[in-house]
């Protein structure tokens, strides 16, 4: 009997695109085949798969750091790259129940987008807006006139929406995959710990510069790559919020059931899990320091809804109290942690300077009921809040204060598309942090990727109603990335095929 000489295997990554060649020319035994995707064998189709993947989480890691993405020269390019990759993803193991939610979220995505852009035509589907016609009136020259009062922004505006949305559906399909769902999620959480420490670098070494860039005026506090601390600290917070997710959860499943007493049962939980649950911990811990860093009165806010999600859910589904009870637990920590961080640093010296109106958001929120009793139905246009603020704006406000966003997203995009088309964005964004909540619940495995979702969820739609960071790409690709990633991960798993 002759031995066989142990050849070794080519493995991994670049086993699978060595393979890839030989897959697209020759068959399994070794005949030509032509260069169709159809023909490529399953080797070749795992890379293309994986290389697609791979695609979609730089983009989503990368985006927050060249400036959070605010220059459309980077918004082209995530787009670019995302419109690339998603059609090669692997659709084979979405579920029926997944196909359908995703559906819903892209026909409605593509209602308000269709929406959007209906705005920036002049075929009369829409009434134009009466800035047109009294421009008409003061020129006595014909003047084509739209729903939107700035057509050329509110296309831009609506790209980054688009971006969003394809966002949202890539990070879904991939993250049918409850490996790579949970692949992704890790990388998320650990990129905003990674961000605010660089952001802290930079700060600490030179208040003026950023990533080798110095600005005119020095950074007041540490803001990771953002130029704004009140955009980055959703980040820091929303990765703050998913650790001591993940920490709680352990921590309660790992601690004995009986009669032992509390010390030695958290002595011997220490004891068994200290990886699964020491470095949660201590990632929750620097994700706390550099929120409160930040001194955000909003991070901070954020932060709290955030945590307060993830307690009452893992106090519902781990340790199996009633929900009155659980709200009870959940409300009292909220306090006490509310309460303990008023009163200290940087976040405390601002609650503690703060006056009503001090900053004119309460004159800009005035100002925004009436541009919405002006044209409730079809709003300002999509992006054009900046442009048309000038003739509502009062002279209470500072002319030195500069109001390009409205710092309430709920506020600006009911006065920008309309009541009816901004209830549809409401709906779509808390519907699916809604079908988050629900999978961390019933979910028996894998329970922790839906309640990262919900955490992040609450973070972002909490920081939205006193401020614009989800308006920021940088933190918006990210935000529908986690969504979509945790959103697949929230149903129970099915035995049939995948309807594709």
């Amino acid at each position: 009997m002759v031995a066989r000489k142990n050849v070794p295997r080519d493995h991994g990554f670049l086993g699978h695109i060595r393979r890839l060649g030989k897959a697209m020319i020759y068959g399994r035994r070794g005949r030509a085949r032509s260069l169709e995707f159809g023909s490529i064998g399953q080797d070749a189709r795992r890379s293309i798969h994986l290389l697609a993947t791979g695609i979609v989480l730089a983009v989503v890691l990368l985006a927050p750091f060249p400036l959070a993405s605010v220059e459309w020269r980077w918004i082209a390019l995530w787009g670019i790259l995302l419109a690339a990759s998603t059609p090669f993803l692997d659709y084979s193991r979405i579920s029926r129940t997944q196909m359908r939610v995703l559906a819903v979220v892209l026909a409605a995505s593509a209602v308000l987008i269709g929406y959007m852009l209906l705005q920036t035509t002049g075929i009369g589907l829409l009434p134009e807006h009466r800035l047109f016609t009294e421009t008409r009136a003061i020129l006595n020259e014909p003047v084509q006139g739209y729903a939107s009062v700035t057509p050329a922004q509110s296309r831009l505006i609506s790209g980054g929406f688009a971006l969003a949305v394809l966002a949202f559906t890539a990070s879904f399909v991939a993250g049918s995959n409850p490996r790579t769902a949970r692949n992704f999620l890790i990388a998320i959480m650990l990129m905003g710990i990674l961000n605010g420490c660089l952001g802290a670098y930079f700060f600490y070494s030179d208040p003026q510069q950023l990533l080798w860039i110095t600005f005119d005026v020095p950074k007041g506090q540490p803001s990771g790559t953002f130029v704004s601390r009140n955009h980055a600290v959703t980040l820091f917070a929303s990765s703050t919020a998913a650790y001591f997710a993940i920490a709680l959860q352990r921590v309660l499943a790992a601690v004995p059931r009986g009669a032992m007493p509390l010390k030695s049962r958290l002595l011997i939980m220490a004891l068994n899990n200290p990886p699964q649950i020491g470095l949660p911990l201590m990632l929750f811990i620097v994700g706390l320091a550099l929120t409160f860093a930040t001194g955000s009165r909003g991070g901070l806010l954020a932060l709290l809804a955030g945590l307060f999600t993830a307690y009452l859910l893992v106090l519902i589904r781990v340790a199996g109290l009633r929900l009155g009870t659980a709200l009870a637990v959940a409300g009292s920590f909220l306090g006490i942690g509310f309460l303990s961080q008023v009163g200290m640093g940087a976040i405390g010296e601002r609650f503690s300077e703060m006056r009503l109106g001090e900053d004119g958001r309460a004159e800009i929120y005035k100002v925004m009921f009436k541009m919405i009793a002006d044209s409730p139905w079809t709003g300002f246009g999509i992006g054009s809040f900046e442009f048309a603020l000038p003739q509502y704006r009062p002279s209470t406000i500072s002319p030195r204060m500069i109001w390009d966003y409205a710092h309430s997203s709920p506020l600006q995009l009911i006065v920008e598309l309309g009541i009816p088309a901004a209830l549809l964005g409401f709906a779509i964004l808390v519907g699916v942090v809604l079908v988050c909540i629900r999978g961390a619940l019933i979910r028996k495995r894998d329970s922790d990727l839906p309640l990262i979702g919900a955490s992040i969820g609450m973070v972002g739609l909490t920081h939205a109603l006193i401020d614009f960071s989800l308006q920021i790409p940088g933190f918006m690709l990210v935000y529908a990335s986690v969504l979509g990633a945790a959103a697949a991960q929230s149903f129970r798993h099915e035995t049939h095929k995948s309807p594709l």
